[in-house]
């Protein structure tokens, strides 16, 4: 059967239904209908269904090509500022633990490590040492990038053993240069511990 045939057949059945719901004679009939869609399967500008999804497909892709050409500065700033926070939080996870271990180690044994400053810088170092600019620390901690205090602080009972109080203070350096962001950081750590006796 040919397109035109099916779809005459189509009619005719829909308006034998129609029919016999109205009760209406012209319906019954359905020349009308037959007429036209005769003409509209005969006519020779008729687009092919393939046609027209294909001219669908290529708006979309143009306009998920602009989508994309929209979103994606915000989600690559997003994803670079992102990165850069983790550093950030890494320099401050490391700079706390620097400014735990010396405090460790200057409460160790009174007297003879409370005031041993290079061998708290020497351990400072070693717990900074994956940081990227640590080839600028200076290797006696005493200025920026890296400096490392310590200091004896009365304890706040009035005992004995005082309390060696360890300040570490770590300048970050910026991984990505975003503009409006400042490009150094300071990150400082204080940690008290009694002096074990």
């Amino acid at each position: 059967m040919s397109r035109l045939e099916l779809s005459r057949c189509k009619i005719e059945s829909l308006s034998r239904e129609a029919a016999f719901q109205n009760h209406s004679p012209e319906i019954a009939s359905g020349s009308v209908l037959i007429v036209k869609v005769l003409r509209l399967s005969t006519d020779k500008k008729a687009v092919d269904a393939n046609q027209i999804s294909g001219r669908r497909r290529q708006r979309q892709s143009g306009t998920a090509l602009v989508e994309f050409a929209v979103v994606f500065p915000v989600l690559f700033f997003l994803f670079i500022g992102a990165f850069d926070v983790g550093f950030f939080c890494y320099a401050l996870i490391g700079v706390q633990n620097a400014a735990r271990v010396a405090a460790l180690y200057a409460s160790a044994f009174p007297g003879t490590h409370q005031t041993d400053s290079a061998s708290a810088c020497a351990l400072a170092l070693n717990e900074l040492q994956a940081m990227p600019n640590n080839a600028s620390f200076p290797a006696s901690c005493g200025a920026l990038p890296l400096q490392v205090t310590l200091a004896t602080v009365s304890a706040p009972d009035n005992t004995a053993n005082p309390t060696i109080k360890v300040t570490v203070v770590y300048q970050t350096m910026r991984l990505i240069p975003i503009p409006g962001l400042a490009s150094q950081m300071n990150i400082a750590r204080s940690v008290e511990m009694r002096v074990r006796s």
